[in-house]
């Protein structure tokens, strides 16, 4: 069977520049290639904030308040941006004033204060959850996804993997694909996804969507757009790629993206044709 485009809707607007913004993908409208059975389409909200570094509190709450709208239009999977909780605080290059110790300090356990709220919220909203926070284990801190089913359970973690220079993270080693109600859904992180075998690697553990949350200021062409259509492409697998940057220049974007009038880029990719 040949998998139709998935319509893309934006069903909010831009609260300000660094206040949020949803954009909303309706995944799965026709089944998966390969698939035995044919999947019921569900509605995904990239959550597009950019965080401010250190700043837990506030991040959360602007979070929160747009996730209840996003869970209000119906979607079922809500996707945050890579470290999107501390604002990616351990990129030096970003946050030159990082030292060891703001940190450690912004660094939070899987059981920490927001991370329970975050599940408690999931739970409220019935929604899975993708929420993404620098995560503290003993004196390391890693840069992860925790994936978050609609009863508030944390089914597992995923921990980026490559590790750039200007990174204060330690690099993660597993890569996990969690069985749901919505479909096989695979996690990478941001740089992770520039190499095929990461994909390939979720893939042959029956991922049918690969979800790749990141906090990038390159916004060209190829790394936004491309290489996930290629990477869905070469894996016959649903993508949806989040950045809280502003993604395609306009005259870009109104050429690769049904989604051309809005500030922000689409946020999936489709399968190849069967």
């Amino acid at each position: 069977m040949t998998p139709g485009m998935p319509p893309l809707r934006r069903l909010a607007s831009l609260l300000s520049p660094t206040a949020g913004l949803l954009v909303i993908v309706l995944l799965g409208a026709a089944p998966l290639a390969g698939a035995a059975d044919g999947k019921s389409p569900f509605t995904v909200a990239s959550l597009k904030l950019i965080p401010k570094a250190g700043d837990n509190a506030g991040n959360y709450a602007k979070f929160e308040r747009l996730a209840r709208q996003a869970a209000a239009t119906g979607a079922k999977l809500l996707v945050t941006s890579e470290c999107y909780l501390d604002g990616y605080i351990g990129n030096t290059k970003r946050n030159p004033g990082t030292t060891r110790e703001s940190f450690l300090a912004a660094a939070e356990t899987l059981d920490g204060p927001h991370m329970r709220k975050a599940t408690a919220l999931a739970r409220e909203l019935s929604v899975y959850l993708v929420f993404n926070f620098s995560e503290r284990r003993g004196d390391r801190v890693y840069t992860t996804a925790a994936f978050i089913t609609p009863e508030g359970r944390i089914a597992g973690t995923y921990s980026k993997s490559h590790i750039e220079a200007t990174e204060l993270y330690s690099p993660g080693t597993e890569f996990s694909v969690f069985d749901t109600a919505l479909g096989k859904i695979g996690l990478l992180i941001c740089y992770d996804r520039q190499l095929p075998e990461t994909s390939r690697l979720l893939t042959l553990q029956g991922a049918e969507i690969i979800v790749v949350p990141a906090h990038s200021e390159q916004v060209d062409l190829i790394n936004e757009d491309l290489m996930m259509r290629v990477r869905a492409y070469e894996n016959n697998v649903f993508t949806v790629f989040n950045s809280p940057f502003n993604s395609l220049p306009p005259t870009r974007r109104a050429k690769s993206s049904p989604t051309a009038t809005g500030t922000w880029k689409k946020a999936s990719s489709m399968p190849p044709s069967t």
